[in-house]
């Protein structure tokens, strides 16, 4: 599946940036977290004092550091997650 900003394959995840494509392997990603937009939980973050999952955005926790960070963020419709391949679809908690 390709959006303008990545791309899912089977086994791997390409994030487009300003200077480069980051390539991320599913073998190296720990854990993704996603929460389905709703005003509940719009609600929710803002009387939450702590970090919570922002609705509608995968957060993509890595083994190991590729590029700088152990974590990328991507903004993608809750209609789209549910197109993503298996193997990723599996690393959702």
């Amino acid at each position: 599946m390709k959006f303008e900003d990545v791309d899912f394959m089977s086994n791997q995840i390409i994030l487009h940036k300003k200077n480069r494509d980051i390539n991320i392997y599913v073998d190296d990603i720990k854990y993704i977290l996603y929460e389905k937009p709703t005003i509940l939980k719009f609600f929710f973050i803002v009387l939450s004092p702590y970090g919570v999952v922002y609705p509608g955005r995968l957060e993509i926790y890595l083994k190991k550091k590729i590029g700088k960070t152990k974590l990328y963020l991507v903004r993608i419709k809750y209609k789209d997650v549910l197109k993503l391949p298996q193997l990723i679809k599996n690393k959702i908690q």
